[in-house]
């Protein structure tokens, strides 16, 4: 079954028509304040497709109270996740769970690591990265999987990359600000686009 969220038209006769439930996704309030926009704005950019399909403001966004009642792992709620792990597995990704019978996605998270935002890297993933696992893969017989997204990954080290070269270079801290920001724009609209049942590698 094709992934996608069930939409319904408010005035099933008009071109464009607001959802009778639009797709609510909720900024996690332990998201640092100087992001959310970003997040906010890069969310809210998948409105310009569902436009194309005949929905206004088919996604809504909003931000977690600081006194909600209800944890971001609800299922109840999509969350545009903020975490920071000691050993962060990734960068970005964005998991959906469906119903088998239908393929309609009943809800979501995006999940956010600290670790995309802060000059750190694991050594290892270097050269994880630069040689592919090309070792393991030919040792176990295992060859590139279509399916798997590692997106995530290769934006944290080419913003690593850039910011490095801003700094070199002289430029102002606002500079790399920016590029942080517009990195995690790019990041959100990828990650999303998972959550709406795309397979964007």
């Amino acid at each position: 079954m094709i992934h996608r969220w069930h939409l319904v038209k408010k005035d099933k006769n008009a071109k464009l028509s607001e959802p009778v439930e639009p797709i609510v996704w909720w900024i996690e309030n332990t998201t640092p304040l100087e992001l959310r926009d970003t997040i906010r704005d890069a969310a809210l950019a998948w409105n310009e497709a569902f436009e194309v399909a005949g929905f206004q403001n088919a996604l809504v966004v909003k931000v977690q109270p600081d006194d909600a009642d209800w944890d971001a792992g609800d299922i109840r709620y999509n969350v545009l996740r903020w975490t920071s792990s000691p050993n962060p597995p990734f960068g970005g990704y964005g998991p959906s769970f469906v119903n088998p019978r239908t393929g309609q996605i009943l809800g979501a998270d995006v999940m956010l690591e600290y670790i995309f935002v802060a000059n750190r890297l694991h050594v290892e993933r270097i050269f994880a990265s630069a040689g592919l696992d090309l070792e393991e893969a030919e040792a176990t017989g295992q060859h590139f999987d279509p399916r798997r997204c590692s997106l995530g990954h290769h934006l944290h080290l080419s913003t690593l990359f850039g910011a490095e070269g801003l700094q070199a270079a002289g430029a102002p801290a606002v500079k790399t600000t920016e590029l942080i920001k517009d990195s995690i724009y790019y990041l959100i609209l990828h990650e999303l686009g998972h959550t709406l049942g795309l397979n964007t590698t």
